[in-house]
């Protein structure tokens, strides 16, 4: 019935003071009281800390997890990889000792190609000369052909006289249009000759070419086994 109003005509109890013992027992309750609550709060903080390193610990453990996925999965990569160099390092194995075979059987036939080659323009270089020498040859018989008839013709014209001055005049034409046919056969020979020539030029031409071709392949196939070598070494 407390904080009703007295009923009328009634006084209001008067509470008791306490005694000084039930005020010291009173203040030891309170302190009690501030204490207890002191360690409730101090122990709902541990709560917290704990709970939130307990978290912590979680996600470590979640992330500890994602990782040991993550390395097991690579390891399991890594041998495959590992697995696949393998193959891959006996194959070559196999295969790059049979292809040095071809190579070197490639390379002693084009080297066998080239001396015949080198010895062909050789021969053809030689050919040349002679009949360069021979074209210089009838050039220089040929001049001296001419100015010899010419110089003949022309003391026949002079020493003509007489009733035989005809049968000279004659003789000496005969002996030009001889002369003549001898001239042009000798000039026929001549551009036969420098066409022999000509054909022999441009097939050392041909033949320097494809010697060039021949030694820049030889030199790709040799580049071309050499990087297959250190592939096989890199791959060792």
């Amino acid at each position: 019935r407390m904080g009703r109003p007295p009923p009328a005509g009634l006084k209001s109890p008067t509470r008791a003071r306490p005694s000084q013992a039930q005020q010291e027992e009173l203040q030891a309750l309170r302190q009690k009281l501030r204490e207890a609550t002191s360690e409730v709060n101090d122990l709902t903080e541990s709560v917290e800390k704990l709970a939130q390193e307990k978290q912590e610990m979680r996600e470590l453990l979640d992330e500890y997890k994602q990782t040991n996925r993550l390395n097991t999965n690579t390891l399991l990569k890594q041998e495959e990889a590992w697995k696949e160099v393998a193959q891959q390092k006996e194959h070559l194995s196999l295969s790059s000792s049979s292809e040095l075979r071809a190579l070197r059987e490639r390379l002693e036939e084009a080297e066998s190609a080239l001396s015949r080659a080198e010895a062909r323009e050789s021969d053809l270089k030689e050919r040349h000369r002679k009949m360069t020498l021979e074209c210089q040859h009838l050039n220089e018989e040929n001049s001296a052909l001419s100015l010899r008839a010419s110089r003949e013709r022309e003391a026949r014209i002079r020493g003509m006289r007489g009733p035989d001055s005809s049968e000279e005049l004659q003789r000496a034409r005969a002996e030009a249009a001889e002369h003549k046919l001898r001239v042009e056969k000798q000039q026929r020979e001549i551009k036969s000759l420098q066409d022999s020539a000509a054909l022999l030029r441009q097939e050392l031409e041909v033949m320097s070419g494809a010697q060039e071709r021949q030694r820049r392949q030889e030199r790709r196939q040799e580049s071309s086994a050499s990087n297959r070598l250190l592939s096989a070494e890199i791959a060792n």
